[in-house]
């Protein structure tokens, strides 16, 4: 979503849709793009095998059950963690949910750490075997290069586990890269005068804030 009540406006947000389209296409799914509205999303996801959000999420301080992704109606009907706990697919297991937005797999106070309740939980409990997510603030532009590497990935394998996994790895190591190779206004790179960063780049990756969820058997 570009725009959205209230927030800010998301400028890359269509061309990281133009990519979600070109990588479906090429592994045989067809694109729906829904009403951005609550009630459209959640009559929807038996037909789907992929769902992908790109636009804001917002974290709620007090009561992680209460965050949610800003839809159109936002304002008046936010989709929040509990109301997609109220969905039940087990019996049709959804490929992967991508929640490109901010803080999705976020919560803001210690004493839920221990409760894991955030939007990418409530999507694995809902039936959707993979769910990659944001931990934190992220760039809009980011974004696009990340879901540009991650469908490149999956479409070489159709939809099976490996791709996803590897596909979201390959995107944090460019991304950090391509960061790390950004220079100064004297032409310096960011890690050449910083002792964390030059560790960093010779150690090997280490990249946080971008994570993978893949759903385990309870049995």
């Amino acid at each position: 979503m570009e725009t959205t009540p209230t927030l800010s406006r998301l400028a890359f947000t269509n061309q990281e849709l133009e990519i979600v389209k070109s990588g479906c296409s090429l592994i045989g799914l067809a694109v729906v793009e829904p009403e951005r509205r609550k009630v459209a999303l959640i009559d929807q996801p038996r037909q789907w095998k992929l769902f992908h959000s790109a636009g804001h999420g917002c974290t709620d301080p007090q009561d992680p059950l209460r965050s949610y992704l800003c839809l159109e109606d936002v304002v008046t009907n936010p989709l929040r963690v509990g109301g997609l706990l109220d969905l039940n697919l087990k019996d049709q297991p959804l490929f992967l949910a991508y929640l490109s937005a901010c803080g999705t797999g976020r919560f803001q106070q210690e004493r839920f750490m221990g409760e894991n309740v955030h939007l990418i939980s409530a999507l694995q409990l809902v039936g959707f075997q993979h769910v990659i997510d944001n931990l934190r603030d992220v760039n809009d532009k980011a974004c696009v290069d990340e879901a540009k590497v991650v469908y490149e990935g999956i479409k070489d394998c159709q939809t099976t586990d490996q791709p996803v996994a590897w596909g979201l790895h390959e995107a944090s190591h460019q991304l950090r890269d391509n960061w790390l190779e950004k220079t100064d206004q004297e032409g310096h790179h960011r890690w050449e005068n910083d002792d964390i960063l030059n560790n960093l780049v010779i150690k090997g990756p280490a990249v946080h804030g971008i994570r993978w969820e893949k759903e385990t058997s309870s049995e």
